[in-house]
């Protein structure tokens, strides 16, 4: 903290004299004030000398001081002064951009004027039980504070952003910061479906309600926690998500790639049922006995082929082989 003490022995004439007799009682009192032209004190208006020159220090220090003869009294006022500089700096803007909650960084574009040097973040109780933490930044020369942070959990965030001069105060405006759900709250299963994940595999939130977004345009419809359709391979697939709370957030966009996806169901069957093994682009089956013996190879086209197994009881094990040369085993159950 820097201060700068002046000492001001200031003597009214009249009901105060200007020296102090041996039997004197002293009383002494303190104030801190914002800067102002003149203090009433012991019922008379004392000047205050100006801060100018002063603004880089958080307090300047002033001691009154009255005499009063007739009542053999010393009164002495101990007075922290604060510039007041706020009129000297002015914040004539500010914006945020949305941020995606596993990003690391989010941006405020500031337009300041006048004389601020620091810009300083006040994070609410919630905002910092959410991962945030109170941060003190110099001024960004470009006008863009870049705040990182780690692990911030997805939601509308309030905090107070405040302008500093040298650690005094010159301005301060409450602000909301938007973190989306990252883009691994959507896992992309086949060429054919996106799916939100659960609770137990998104980080812990509780999702009640859905709307698929595809480059940033809503399809009219799609309001379940999986998209069923061809996925385009490059597009941008996003979704509205409500909360258990009733909170609304968008998801940070997942661009859609080409999956090469197998999968087997079911595993265990009787006589009476068929085995499925769904591929994204063509396969072969080798089908093979539990001593290894291959039974039969088949070649598999995208989609769903259905795998025709003996009717004799036995364990039997598949392996699918894609044209990319992507392998799977499974063992396979006839009761």
């Amino acid at each position: 903290m820097k201060r700068l003490f002046l000492f001001f022995i200031i003597s009214i004439f009249g009901s105060c004299a200007l020296y102090a007799s041996a039997t004197e009682t002293i009383y002494e009192s303190y104030d801190t004030i914002y800067w102002s032209p003149s203090y009433s004190f012991q019922g008379y208006e004392y000047p205050i000398p100006s801060p100018n020159g002063y603004e880089h220090l958080e307090y300047i220090d002033y001691v009154l001081e009255c005499r009063d003869k007739q009542q053999c009294s010393i009164h002495r006022l101990y007075l922290a002064i604060r510039p007041d500089i706020s009129s000297l700096a002015q914040l004539n803007s500010v914006s945020i951009a949305e941020q995606c909650a596993d990003s690391g960084l989010i941006d405020i574009f500031l337009e300041v004027n006048g004389l601020v040097n620091q810009i300083k973040l006040s994070f609410s109780k919630q905002a910092q039980q959410a991962g945030l933490s109170d941060t003190i930044l110099p001024l960004p020369t470009d006008g863009t504070l870049t705040i990182p942070y780690n692990d911030v959990r997805a939601g509308i965030h309030h905090a107070t952003l405040s302008g500093l001069y040298y650690s005094v105060e010159v301005f301060r405006k409450d602000i909301d910061l938007i973190f989306l759900y990252p883009s691994s709250v959507i896992e992309q299963r086949w060429n054919d479906v996106m799916t939100i994940l659960t609770y137990d595999y998104n980080g812990g939130y509780n999702f009640t309600s859905f709307q698929w977004y595809k480059n940033g345009e809503i399809l009219n419809g799609e309001n379940h926690s999986y998209l069923h359709s061809p996925i385009e391979i490059g597009a941008e697939y996003s979704a509205l998500l409500t909360d258990n709370t009733g909170l609304q957030l968008m998801t940070c966009p997942l661009v859609a790639c080409e999956h090469t996806d197998i999968t087997i169901y079911p595993t265990i069957r009787d006589n009476k049922q068929y085995i499925i093994c769904k591929v994204s682009m063509p396969a072969k089956l080798y089908l093979y006995d539990i001593n290894g013996s291959v039974l039969s190879v088949c070649s598999f086209v995208p989609g769903e082929n259905e795998i025709n197994l003996p009717n004799k009881k036995g364990i039997y094990i598949a392996k699918i082989v894609t044209d990319n040369q992507q392998k799977v085993v499974r063992k396979l159950f006839v009761q």
